[in-house]
């Protein structure tokens, strides 16, 4: 009986032991892979730049905050961007622009700058400085140039914040009409607008805030 109870213990001593041995690896794999994903992080690092303007859309002197977000996983890789406006608390202009499509072209010494820049520095100049500064634009259409070309450039304007206001408002009639007059009237007054674009090298969608509706409209496109 004792050498049974001997036998069966080393038994249980030994199962010990490989249990611990297991143990100890599973531990020791564990934190290879813990490492490797800290480095892995580490060399991913992410790149997001905040700006914030400021400006009067509603033109009453109250000024509505613009906030842009650029971000990508690294400078040679594509970036994305997010740019919103609130106004008391509540998002009344949103657009999310994935640039994946236009990353390869900045590879392109001339495709943003005439001076042969690399592809990290046109990346930057258009991100970076480009973008944010020229997303808040101020306007002021004269006489002279509603009056041109035989006021194409007003009929323009009106059929863009027409269309908007059908498709986008479900505004039509003379309601619609009474909104795009006092449109025209601001423009001609001069209005600070939102001016954006998901390509560099085509012209900019211009947006208003109009009042009556408490939402921007595209009046112009290129």
């Amino acid at each position: 009986m004792q050498l049974e109870f001997l036998a069966g213990g080393k038994s249980a001593w030994l199962a010990r032991i490989k249990m611990n041995k297991i143990i100890e690896i599973i531990f020791a794999c564990l934190a290879i892979i813990v490492v490797g994903l800290s480095n892995n992080l580490y060399a991913k690092t992410t790149i997001q730049r905040s700006f914030l303007k400021k400006a009067d859309f509603n033109s009453d002197g109250k000024l509505e905050e613009v906030h842009l977000i650029i971000y990508g996983e690294n400078i040679k890789k594509p970036f994305q961007w997010d740019l919103s406006i609130k106004i008391e608390g509540h998002t009344i202009f949103h657009r999310y622009c994935d640039d994946s499509w236009l990353d390869d072209f900045f590879h392109d010494p001339t495709y943003y700058s005439d001076n042969g820049a690399t592809y990290e520095a046109q990346k930057q100049e258009y991100y970076f400085k480009d973008l944010p500064e020229k997303v808040v634009s101020y306007i002021k259409v004269s006489d002279e140039e509603w009056k041109k070309d035989d006021f194409w450039l007003r009929k323009y304007v009106e059929k863009n914040i027409q269309d908007e206001l059908s498709s986008k408002h479900d505004i039509v009639g003379q309601k619609a009409q009474t909104i795009i007059k006092a449109a025209i009237y601001r423009l001609t007054r001069g209005i600070q607008t939102l001016s954006i674009s998901c390509n560099p090298l085509t012209g900019t969608e211009d947006f208003m805030f109009l009042p009556g509706i408490n939402s921007f409209v595209m009046y112009y496109a290129p």
